[in-house]
């Protein structure tokens, strides 16, 4: 592939990175203006969130069968429209609006979330860190930005539908993008993706694909757990009401360091080690410094310090995924596997939380249940850096 096309399609692949979070993450901060706008109740507004979620581990599977059947351009293209309609959708056609532009979201991103690593891999071979060091900081960038500003956006102008849509409006710089990378595509890259070369028999699991699916599972649980909770959490140690949410948008940005980063350096296994035991120790010593202190200082530190872990475990799965198989067919099937194990336990991670907190009347459960599952992180993250013998099937 020639220079520029390279460079065209690293563009359209950033720009598509920029759409899979933003139109999610921009909603916790808008939930009771459309709660007060729809007349919600908090259970179905709470189906906002997880709908997405269930969605992903969902798609994810079916995503990684048939996907590689299909021309990965045109796949791409499908999804951003798919995106920037839901988010249309979702902000003006009311109630049935909200639910049908979400489904339409899940769906794109679900999509997106298994093609796109294998299509990094497949197209940045030798460049493959680098590549995966700015599209996991474009994620994490535009999900703190929106999360960060919505609320914002929407005081401002005084309605919540424009600041729901906003982030829907990157795909319309990304969708000329894409359209013409599918028409500089060569006949023989269109003829490969839509000939239905690959076999209908999937790749086996080895114990490696169980150790990184388990690592991703782990990971995004204390990530959508910590998006739900930690600004109630917060609200409990200090009587600031601006803080919580200060200090969210501190954790998301921080994780921008490391999420360009660690792709880096997982490409080198003796390093995949201290990766996990950073991930694991980061996320410990955050939620411990959060439970245990109430000092402004000391909360920042434990954000940040989750922050980190946040951006080093995510990265680094997503660095495991395009490196775990030889052919575009198995690193999608894998891509497909590793995100319907982790979104599946990310959609039950905050409601246990909840639950727990109902029961208890106290944060310390929950936060001593994360701290637990970071350990846990540690050790699962090692095996899933470890290569293992081909012909350990599942």
């Amino acid at each position: 592939m020639k220079d520029s096309k390279r460079l065209l399609l690293a563009v359209g692949v950033l720009l598509a990175a920029s759409l899979m979070r933003a139109p999610i993450s921009t909603i916790g901060p808008l939930t009771r203006q459309i709660q007060a706008s729809l007349g919600l109740s908090s259970g179905s507004a709470g189906l906002i969130t997880t709908i997405p979620l269930i969605l992903f581990a969902v798609i994810a599977p079916i995503a990684g069968k048939y996907l590689p059947r299909f021309h990965t351009p045109t796949v791409v293209l499908c999804c951003m429209i798919l995106v920037f309609s839901g988010s249309i959708i979702r902000s003006w056609l009311g109630l049935a609006g909200l639910y049908g532009g979400i489904l339409a979201i899940g769906m794109g991103v679900g999509t997106l979330n298994v093609l796109l690593p294998a299509l990094i891999r497949e197209n940045f071979k030798e460049r493959i860190g680098l590549i995966l060091g700015f599209y996991n900081s474009t994620l994490n960038l535009s999900s703190a930005l929106s999360s960060g500003f919505s609320a914002s956006i929407a005081a401002a102008i005084g309605s919540w539908q424009p600041a729901a849509a906003l982030w829907g409006f990157p795909a319309l710089i990304g969708i000329p993008i894409w359209l013409l990378i599918n028409r500089r595509s060569s006949a023989q890259e269109r003829s490969a993706g839509g000939q239905g070369e690959v076999s209908e028999e999937r790749p086996k699991l080895t114990r490696q694909s169980w150790m990184i699916a388990c690592f991703m599972g782990l990971q995004a649980m204390v990530y959508y757990c910590i998006l739900s909770w930690l600004p109630s959490i917060l609200a409990t140690k200090t009587n600031d009401p601006q803080l919580p949410g200060t200090l969210l948008l501190v954790m998301q940005f921080v994780s921008l360091i490391t999420c360009f980063i660690v792709p880096i350096l997982t490409q080198r296994e003796s390093l995949r080690k201290w990766i996990s035991i950073a991930a694991s120790s980061f996320y410990f010593i955050g939620l411990g410094l959060i439970l245990r202190f109430s000092a402004i200082p000391v909360l920042v530190i434990g954000c940040v310090l989750a922050g980190l872990s946040s951006g080093t475990s995510y990265s680094y799965t997503l660095t495991l995924i395009s490196m775990s198989g030889r052919t575009k067919a198995e690193i999608t099937w894998s891509s497909g596997f590793t995100h319907m194990v982790g979104y599946g336990l990310a959609a039950i991670g905050p409601l246990l939380l909840g639950v727990v907190f109902d029961l208890t009347k106290s944060w310390t459960g929950p936060i001593l249940i994360l701290m637990t599952i970071a350990i846990c992180l540690a050790f699962v993250g090692i095996q899933a850096g470890q290569k293992q013998p081909q012909a350990d099937a599942g």
